[in-house]
C-alpha cells in the first residue's frame, strides 16, 4: 500500500513539476513578445496607394495585306498581286 501511495506522489510531483515548467515557458514567451514589441525603434510607416490613371481607349484603323494563296505571293517590283488589304478597327489604350 505504501509503494502505491509513494507512486501516486511522485506521479503527482512529476506533472506539477511539468506543468511549471509548461506554465513558465509560455509566460517567458509572452512577456518577450510584448518587450520586442515595446522596443521596436523603427516606427511603422503608412505607405500610400499607387495612383493608377485611365486613358479612354481609342478606335484606330489597322490596314494589313493577307495574302489568299497557300503558296506564297509572288512579289513582282516589291508589291504582292494576291494579296488583299484588310481594315479593321481595333481599339487601343494610349
Amino acid at each position: 500500500m505504501v509503494g502505491i501511495l509513494r507512486g501516486i506522489k511522485e506521479l503527482v510531483e512529476i506533472l506539477l513539476l511539468w506543468g511549471f515548467i509548461y506554465f513558465g515557458t509560455i509566460l517567458l514567451m509572452i512577456v518577450l513578445i510584448i518587450y520586442l514589441i515595446q522596443t521596436n525603434s523603427s516606427p511603422i510607416t503608412s505607405v500610400e496607394p499607387t495612383k493608377m490613371t485611365w486613358t479612354e481607349p481609342v478606335r484606330v484603323l489597322e490596314t494589313s495585306s493577307i495574302c489568299k494563296r497557300v503558296d506564297g505571293c509572288p512579289i513582282v517590283e516589291g508589291v504582292c498581286e494576291d494579296c488583299v488589304e484588310e481594315k479593321k478597327w481595333v481599339v487601343k489604350h494610349l
